[in-house]
């Protein structure tokens, strides 16, 4: 189960979890631009469980927002 607790201005550590601006999906970040996407949305060309070594940066905030997130299992 994936939950969305809140968002942050936290400058960026890993692992962390960011939201794209563009179309919703979140991406869970190991490194500043290797992630696996933990979320999409309907308008997402992502599918869940793509890992890619050249996301664009985590840090980018044109592209990303922070999002805290709690993964139980």
């Amino acid at each position: 189960m994936l939950e969305v607790t809140k968002t942050h201005e936290k400058g960026c550590e890993y692992l962390v979890a960011r939201r794209s601006l563009t179309d919703g999906t979140i991406v869970l970040f190991f490194s500043k631009n290797t992630g696996i996407v933990i979320k999409t949305s309907p308008d997402s060309e992502t599918i869940f469980g793509d890992i890619s070594n050249d996301w664009i940066s985590c840090s980018d905030n044109t592209i990303w927002e922070p999002v805290d997130i709690t993964i139980t299992g």
